[in-house]
């Protein structure tokens, strides 16, 4: 740690006592010269009245223990402290934005060096501007999109302006500066500052997951504003900018394969057309410095308000991009995502008041307490386990059941279900195992059906010690061996079992991007127990999850094979992808008697995959409607509640 006139006594004993770190003390000015002593190390740059926390060597190390040491820079989120060591100017940055950077220093005045790069002799390149097609002038309307790929297939510019109809240049020198910005090397696309003709900001940048999918930053601000650390007189990197007025290299455009006329015709494609370009490893550039004048009306919605048109681009969207709209990288998940506007969130800015120390407590010892979208991620994923490495690519469905005693439930199940195998095998070549767990069972009836056991090829775990995520778990461990498994209660029934398993599989193939499959479920009295899982967004019950419809009488069941999205489904009848349960971590073990299956969706949806309800005719649970609500009840919904808040908030 190299230290510009700043005495090591004041970084902490933490930092002092960490045998790893090294501090080299110079006079002011006299660091430049001495990087020469630095090995394969990272050095830590430190502006006299800056003050690292405690933690901060720490918090480091642990972000870098597991790479090499190469040519890179570490910066952090910062905060002022007044007199009265308060924290009054929180300062949080977006992750790397080159073209930010070089007109702003975000970064801030305490970073790491990698000791590579400050050797390194950096020069600038100069570009020449090849040819520009001014085409691709259009009006927003549907399938355009496909306009834009055919157009484009038949022209051979070496760069594509994408210009909405309804704009109005009034800078002569416009296509120029965009020019200058895209013709570099490492960037794909390049957007301006488009402004509504009364004057406030239209577009100053895309905001990836503002409300829910994507939405123009700073919309409606006023056009001489400054923003959040100057972001709108600055040029910097977004995840997207809009197609309104987007500028893209043919040969990348061609490559990634243009706009998404099939699945995304209407909204959405100059946002997914970008974060293909970021997936390429390209930047893409937004530039206040090109103006023009957007004649698109003030009063038409944006269309992270319009979600209720786009339900087919929606469902694409977070499934395609599920972890850019959980989490994007041009933004900071300290500032809010419920406008347009970037800004602190109060909600994101808790404090600890006090600590189980007997010192006194300064400033730098009061750390926010958010943790990033991905960091909570990987918390809730430690309650999940590592499974064997097994081959379970294999085509083919199994069967996972937990059972005591109910001899009257169970064995009709079980040859229902091995009726359905042979069926399923002959008719459709479906491979099915048939994998029971008993939790203690003693009756003699109950014995006596897993006596006959091996003449119907069902694998049998006796005497387990219940918990449901841990056995559930377990089972999967041991003897699952194909690419889908279904979790049954022992309580189900079918009324067809070959025609309704082979249905539930099938959403499978049919719906790439579904992960996890759920059923309709009625009582034995036709009422309604299970159609989805919803949680409730807003009021004394804000978090908890529900079952619309419950109880609900049911006249007409729904046509076989009707399919609809839900946040979750029940674990009564839960059918998952197998890698991607072993990726979840299977059920949370932490839960005791509830949640853990709506713990697994949400997990699923966290990677990705949405969740999915199909309609295959009658099913029954025999499930007590009365069930008790004890302690573990109340433990299970109080960690749901910890885990899962933000995200419910956020992305439900």
């Amino acid at each position: 740690m190299l230290c510009d006139g700043i005495d090591p006594e004041l970084l902490g004993p933490e930092s002092r006592a960490d045998k790893r770190i090294r501090f080299l003390q110079y006079g002011e000015g006299e660091i430049k010269g001495n990087f020469e002593e630095l090995n394969n190390e990272m050095a830590n740059l430190i502006s006299p009245g800056y003050i690292p926390s405690p933690y901060y060597s720490t918090a480091l190390d642990h972000e870098l223990c597991h790479q090499p040491i190469k040519k890179l820079i570490a910066y952090a989120d910062s905060d002022c402290i007044d007199a009265g060591g308060n924290r009054v100017k929180p300062s949080f940055k977006p992750d790397w934005s080159p073209d930010y950077f070089l007109e702003y220093d975000y970064i801030g005045g305490v970073i790491a060096v990698s000791a590579s790069l400050l050797a390194a002799n950096l020069t600038t390149e100069t570009l020449p501007i090849p040819e520009l097609l001014r085409g691709g002038f259009c009006s927003r309307r549907p399938l355009i999109e496909a306009v834009h790929n055919f157009v484009v297939a038949h022209t051979q510019a070496d760069f594509l302006c994408f210009l909405n109809n309804d704009m109005e240049i009034f800078d002569g020198e416009w296509l120029t500066e965009l020019v200058s910005l895209v013709a570099r090397k490492h960037v794909g696309c390049v957007g301006a500052k488009l402004l509504y003709p009364n004057g406030p900001i239209q577009h100053a940048g895309v905001l990836v997951g503002l409300g829910g999918i994507a939405g123009h930053a700073y919309r409606g601000t006023r056009a001489d504003a400054l923003g959040y650390q100057n972001r709108l007189v600055t040029a910097q990197n977004y995840s997207a900018v809009t197609a309104a007025c987007l500028l893209t290299p043919r040969a990348l455009f061609v490559r990634l394969g243009g706009f998404n006329e099939l699945y995304l015709p209407v909204a959405f494609n100059d946002v997914d057309y970008c974060l293909r370009v970021k997936e390429a490893g390209l930047l893409v550039c937004w530039t206040p410095h090109v103006r023009l004048l957007h004649h698109e009306s003030v009063s038409r919605k944006a269309e992270s308000e319009r979600l209720d048109e786009f339900a087919e681009e929606i469902r694409f969207m977070r499934v395609r991009w599920g972890r850019w709209t959980a989490n994007d990288p041009a933004h900071n998940p300290h500032l809010s995502l419920t406008s347009g506007e970037i800004r602190l969130t109060l909600r994101w800015l808790r404090r600890m008041d006090s600590l189980d120390t007997e010192a006194p407590v300064t400033p730098v010892q009061r750390p926010y307490a958010l943790e990033t979208n991905m960091d909570r991620v990987r918390a809730v994923l430690q309650g999940g386990r590592s499974f064997e490495s097994k081959d379970r690519e294999s085509s083919g469905l199994s069967v996972v059941i937990l059972t005591l005693e109910k001899p009257e439930l169970i064995g009709p199940l079980l040859r229902d279900l091995t009726a359905a195998r042979c069926v399923l095998n002959q008719e459709h070549g479906i491979e099915m195992q048939i994998i029971v767990g008993d939790t203690g069972s003693q009756s003699d009836e109950a014995l006596r059906i897993y006596n006959n056991r091996h003449q119907h090829n069902i694998v049998l775990e006796k005497d387990l010690n219940y918990h449901f995520s841990k056995c559930n778990n377990d089972l999967f461990d041991r003897h699952v061996r194909f690419n889908k498994a279904l979790f049954l209660n022992n309580d189900i029934v079918f009324s067809d079992a070959p025609t309704q398993l082979k249905e539930i599989c099938s959403v499978l193939e049919r719906e790439p991007g579904a992960g996890v499959v759920g059923t309709q479920l009625l009582y034995p009295d036709s009422l309604l127990q299970h159609g989805g899982i919803d949680v409730f967004k807003d009021g004394v019950l804000k978090g908890l999850c529900y079952h619309p419809g419950h109880r609900r009488p049911i006249k007409d069941l729904s046509p076989l094979g009707e399919i609809r999205e839900y946040p979750a489904v029940t674990g009564a009848s839960l059918l998952i992808r197998s890698a991607l349960f072993q990726e979840c971590g299977g059920f949370d073990e932490r839960y005791e008697t509830e949640a853990q299956d709506v713990d697994l969706c949400f997990k699923a949806r966290r990677l990705g995959w949405a969740t999915k309800l199909v309609h295959v005719g009658k099913a029954t649970h025999i499930e007590n409607a009365t069930r008790k609500t004890g302690e573990k009840n109340k433990r299970d919904r109080a960690r749901f509640i910890r885990s899962w808040s933000s995200f419910v908030e956020a992305d439900l």
